[in-house]
């Protein structure tokens, strides 16, 4: 008998351990059944609130059907041809150039030479895009060079407001500057 009750206490100490194990694997999944102790009902613990995701940066396509692009399509007739680039498509030598745009464009306009290419830029803020239009305006006053911003050919800038005589200065600009 002494024998029997010498290692009677073994699988008693398994028992507890597995239920031990049961229990604790149940509160990290949440599972209030599986837990053999039961959270008081007067003070619950408040869930931790989900933090939010980070936004991505990197910008979407532009949406040719949106209002400032229809109104640019329809003042600039001759566009053939207009590829919405995204973020990841844009070259490591042009993006310095713009740095705060939000949103980057290409396309080409058949012109008496054949096409000539021109790109659209969307600032993300009018100050943003209104200095680069000036430091455009000094580059071009001092060189005397009229069309050939970063040598790829005509640069448009696409404000973010909805300024109807800034997409006319704009269309009008390029008009002039192609062939």
């Amino acid at each position: 008998m002494t024998r029997f009750l010498k290692w009677a206490w073994v699988p008693v100490l398994l028992f507890l351990i597995i239920v031990a194990c049961t229990n604790n694997e149940a509160e990290k999944e949440g599972d209030p059944a599986a837990s053999a102790s039961p959270t008081p009902s007067s003070s619950p613990t408040p869930s931790p609130e989900p933090t939010p995701s980070p936004e991505p940066t990197a910008p979407v396509p532009v949406d040719r059907e949106g209002p400032s692009m229809y109104k640019f399509d329809k003042l600039v007739p001759q566009v053939d041809e207009f590829t919405f680039l995204e973020h990841k498509e844009l070259s490591e030598l042009r993006a310095p150039a713009f740095p705060n745009y939000k949103y980057y464009a290409a396309g080409r306009v058949m012109g008496v030479q054949g096409y000539s290419p021109f790109y659209v830029v969307e600032f993300k803020t009018q100050e943003d895009a209104k200095k680069y239009l000036a430091s455009y305006e000094e580059f071009e006053k001092d060189t005397k060079i009229k069309s050939n911003l970063h040598i790829n050919g005509p640069m448009i800038l696409h404000l973010i407001e909805e300024d109807p005589e800034v997409i006319d200065g704009l269309a009008d600009a390029f008009l002039s500057m192609t062939p």
